[in-house]
């Protein structure tokens, strides 16, 4: 603290002049400051590399494992499942929908607060038996669903690989999710599911400027 004192005599005043105070922030506080709130960076991803629907293979997690829709007798029977029937995933295991019944479905959560950009990717198999799927994703936790694209199966695909900017659906309640929407008998692998995120940097502002502050 630094000031300049004067006072009048005999009229019991007392002035302050010139009042400055110093101080000096740690740099470990202003990296505190930078960090709060954070946003997500990394990735959400999912490679099938174990049977089963709670695979993380990223550096974050998702929110919740797959969920079915339609059906509830896990991912090793059903037309939906985590398998590798028909050579239809990339390698190993993937998650696989047949589609002998409209409405059936799999989705899986995932908390993209904070993030500035969101990239969903994934590469698809088919075989040629008949049915669409489309492709979807939810910003309020399932509420409504926007059509990334719906995959005809009357042609083969063979590990197609697949790109979507999510960024606009990029919230706390973001949902992905696979939804048989006409009836055939065909099938189709996803594999290497992934959702690549950038953090939004408003939060890198730091009120201290990192220094000594007057």
């Amino acid at each position: 603290v630094r000031s300049t004192a004067a006072s009048s005599k005999g009229n019991g005043l007392f002035g302050l002049d010139n009042l400055a105070i110093k101080a000096s922030i740690p740099a470990e506080s202003c990296v505190a400051a930078t960090a709060a709130g954070g946003g997500t960076a990394g990735s959400f991803l999912d490679r099938f590399d174990d049977r089963v629907y709670s695979n993380n293979n990223g550096s974050l997690s998702f929110a919740s494992d797959w969920i079915e829709v339609g059906e509830n007798n896990g991912r090793s029977t059903g037309d939906l499942e985590v398998d590798n029937d028909d050579g239809l995933c990339l390698s190993g295991d993937c998650l696989q929908i047949e589609t002998p019944v409209v409405g059936k479905a799999i989705y899986r959560a995932l908390d993209l607060e904070g993030a500035d950009t969101a990239t969903l990717s994934y590469v698809y198999s088919n075989d040629d038996d008949g049915g669409k799927i489309a492709a979807q994703i939810s910003s309020d936790g399932g509420s409504s669903w926007t059509t990334l694209k719906t995959y005809s199966l009357g042609n083969d695909a063979d590990n197609v690989a697949e790109s979507f900017d999510i960024s606009a659906f990029a919230t706390a309640q973001t949902q992905l999710r696979f939804l048989v929407t006409s009836r055939d008998e065909g099938k189709m692998g996803i594999d290497n599911i992934e959702v690549l995120t950038v953090a939004n940097d408003t939060d890198s502002w730091d009120p201290y400027g990192h220094g000594t502050h007057v």
